[in-house]
C-alpha cells in the first residue's frame, strides 16, 4: 500500500514527543525520503502529486524466501527419489535382461521323416547361486549373515587366559550355590 511521504510526516510530527526535522542531517522531507529509499527501508515512487512510499517489511521477505526454500528442497528431493527410482528401474531391466534373455518362441516346424536328436551336455549341479544379492533368497541371506570367523579356541585349542578366568568363576559361584546338608 502506498501512501503519501507527506501524510505520514503529518502524522509523525501530532507525536509530542518526536524528532524535528530540524535536528536531523536532512534539511526536507524529500532529502530524508530518498535516503530511506537508497537504504532500503521503503519503495519510493515520484508522482506529480508528490512523493508516494511503501515500507518494504523484511521479515515477510524473509518468511517468503524461506517459504520458497523448503519448497525448493522438498521439491529436489521428490525429483531425487524419482530419479533414484528411474535408476533402479534401469538397473533391474538390465538384470533381468542379462539373467533371462528371453528369445522369441518361434512355431515348431519339422519334417516328419526327419528323426529327433538329443545332445547331453555336461550334468550341472541345483547349487549355482546367482551373482547378484537381488536374487537370494531370506533363508541365504540368512546364512550369509549368521557365518562368524571360529573363535581363537576353535583354531588353536587353547583358550585364553580371561576364558580361563571367567570358567573358573562360574564354577566357583555355581559351587557356592549349591546347598550344602545341614550338620
Amino acid at each position: 500500500m502506498t501512501v503519501r511521504a507527506n501524510q505520514v510526516y503529518n502524522e509523525y510530527i501530532q507525536d509530542r514527543n518526536h524528532v524535528h526535522m530540524n535536528s536531523t542531517s536532512w534539511q526536507t522531507l524529500t532529502e530524508f525520503v530518498y535516503h530511506l529509499g537508497r537504504a532500503g527501508k521503503i519503495s519510493v515512487e515520484e508522482t506529480p502529486k508528490g512523493l508516494y512510499i511503501r515500507y518494504i517489511d523484511r521479515e515477510e521477505l524473509a518468511r517468503q524466501e524461506e517459504r520458497m526454500k523448503r519448497k525448493k528442497t522438498i521439491l529436489d528431493e521428490e525429483e531425487r527419489a524419482n530419479k533414484q527410482i528411474a535408476k533402479q528401474k534401469r538397473r533391474a531391466a538390465l538384470l533381468e535382461g542379462n539373467i533371462a534373455n528371453p528369445s522369441e518362441s518361434t512355431p515348431l516346424s519339422r519334417d516328419p521323416d526327419q528323426k529327433v536328436a538329443f545332445s547331453l551336455g555336461k550334468a550341472t549341479t541345483g547349487n549355482t547361486k546367482p551373482k547378484s544379492a537381488l536374487f537370494l533368497d531370506d533363508d541365504e541371506e540368512s546364512e550369509n549373515e549368521t557365518k562368524q570367523e571360529p573363535s581363537e579356541e576353535e583354531v588353536t585349542g587353547k583358550k585364553r587366559s580371561l576364558d580361563e578366568i571367567i570358567d573358573q568363576n562360574v564354577k566357583k559361584t555355581s559351587s557356592d550355590e549349591s546347598p550344602e546338608p545341614p550338620t
